[in-house]
């Protein structure tokens, strides 16, 4: 569905990323990230329509999620910071690529079996 994307960085601290999304039926998700860890925007599973933000250092229990991707075929230099962070993700993007998102029927039933909020997720959470 559509949604409103915006990414930047963490007035003062241009070592920090951030990046939010807003939707049409009132969904917002989002994270920014900065020497103090990454805090997360998101609607809570509870039915009642709240919202929460929070420090992902202040889990307690460990995300089982492990990034398999190596650095070995890296075949440019990454750029060193910039001054301008705009300027710098500009020039690291290159050309704008297309993608395809798939969601299974197991993220469905997550997001309360909803078309719209499956959506959502998949289009917010590939911004962030």
């Amino acid at each position: 569905m559509p949604g409103a994307y915006y990414r930047g960085i963490v007035e003062g601290n241009p070592n920090s990323v951030a990046a939010i999304s807003f939707f049409d039926n009132g969904d917002i998700m989002g994270i920014f990230s900065t020497d103090e860890g990454n805090f997360v925007i998101g609607r809570m599973t509870d039915q009642l329509g709240r919202f929460i933000l929070y420090n992902d250092r202040d889990l307690l229990v460990t995300n089982p999620f492990n990034c398999a991707v190596t650095d070995e075929h890296i075949d440019r230099p990454i750029p060193e910071p910039a001054p301008n962070q705009a300027q710098l993700r500009s020039e690291a993007c290159g050309k704008l690529i297309r993608a395809y998102l798939e969601c299974d029927f197991e993220l469905y039933q997550a997001k309360s079996s909803n078309v719209t909020t499956t959506t959502n997720y998949a289009t917010g959470a590939t911004t962030t």
